[in-house]
């Protein structure tokens, strides 16, 4: 299947083939969101091509008063 990204450029074959990888476990998550991006593609359109959602920024919990450090 051919991948085409937002402004009608064609995805890397590199990508296509270690994303089709990165779904059958041959590739860990990690490895192939670096290979990814360093290739140009961003993390949602990456994450995209595995099946999973970006993940969301989730907010620190509020600091709690007294202690020691």
């Amino acid at each position: 299947m051919t991948i085409f990204k937002s402004n009608g450029d064609r995805v890397p074959q590199a990508i296509e083939a270690m994303a089709a990888e990165a779904q059958a476990g041959r590739v860990d998550r990690r490895e192939f969101l670096a290979l990814a991006s360093a290739l140009g593609a961003s993390t949602a359109f990456a994450y995209g091509m595995i099946g999973l959602a970006a993940p969301t920024q989730v907010l620190a919990e509020e600091p709690k008063k007294g202690g020691t450090l």
